[in-house]
């Protein structure tokens, strides 16, 4: 059920639906956090060729974007499993 939710919000914000411009301010900010807008802009702007576009700031957004997720996430990742180990969780088998 979480994972729907994801997906969910990567789809309505990702700039799938609507563009980025065309949510409130608060939505903005969102969508240009998300890596899977400027993803997606670079792959609209492959089958449009979009004059507007300039492809080498959105593709090194998305790079710079994409390597701050990934690390965010693996100090994430580290803290959680600190803790996990910390209260034994680790090795608990639990039987349902």
């Amino acid at each position: 059920m979480l994972t729907e939710y994801v997906s969910g919000i990567l789809y309505l914000f990702g700039g799938v639906v609507f563009l980025p411009g065309m949510f409130p301010s608060w939505g903005q900010v969102i969508s240009t956090t998300l890596p899977i807008t400027y993803f997606l802009k670079s792959i609209r702007f492959s089958i449009l060729h979009q004059a507007s576009f300039n492809p080498q700031i959105d593709l090194l957004y998305l790079a710079l974007i994409t390597i701050a997720t990934m690390f965010m996430g693996a100090a994430v990742f580290r803290v959680v499993e600190y803790k996990a180990r910390r209260d034994g969780l680790i090795d608990k088998k639990e039987e349902y």
